[in-house]
Order: C-alpha cells, then sequence, then structure tokens
C-alpha cells in the first residue's frame, strides 16, 4: 500500500491477472483486434465474465469424460465439448 502507515495489504495482491483464451479465436471488428482473454484476481476469484464460462466448461468436459467411462465408452484423450445453442440442451453422441 502508498499510506505511510505501513499499509494493511500486501500490494500484490490488488491485481488482476489476464490470461489469454486459447479456446476462442482471435477476430477483427473494423480495424480493432479482439483477443479473447480471462481476468482473475490473485486469488482466482473472476473478475469478468467469461471465467466462470471457462471453468463451466472444463467442468463439463471432466465429469463428461466420467459419465462416458461409466457407460463403458472409451473416447481417449479427447475431451467433451459443449457448444452454446438456441435449445440450452445437452447432447451426448459417442
Amino acid at each position: 500500500s502508498s499510506y505511510p502507515n505501513g499499509g494493511l495489504r500486501a500490494t500484490h495482491t490488488a491485481g488482476g491477472y489476464l490470461a489469454l483464451d486459447t479456446s476462442s479465436p482471435i477476430f477483427l471488428r473494423g480495424d480493432t483486434v479482439f483477443i479473447p482473454s480471462a481476468f482473475v484476481s490473485y486469488y482466482g476469484a473472476a473478475l469478468d465474465e467469461k471465467t466462470p464460462l471457462l471453468r463451466s466448461n472444463a467442468a463439463i468436459s471432466k465429469h463428461g469424460k466420467r459419465l462416458m467411462a461409466h457407460l463403458g465408452l472409451d473416447i481417449g484423450d479427447r475431451d467433451v465439448v459443449s457448444n452454446i445453442g438456441l435449445e440450452q440442451e445437452f447432447f451426448l453422441v459417442p
């Protein structure tokens, strides 16, 4: 902290951290380049709307693989991918 009393918290924990989202493509709109990214706090709290979506996708993939294994379907190292659509339904395709 910049206060003369020494501060009450460590300043390195006050920052936000930006990570590029490699699961989304970079795109152009007009003459602006948009680079998808996730923004989190020092302790991992989501500071944007994309981080909860990425965490949900990771959880769906992890538990989708478990479900497929329990059903006796071997998908190997492939991931279970969720797509956001108009129906808002889940489809399991072996």
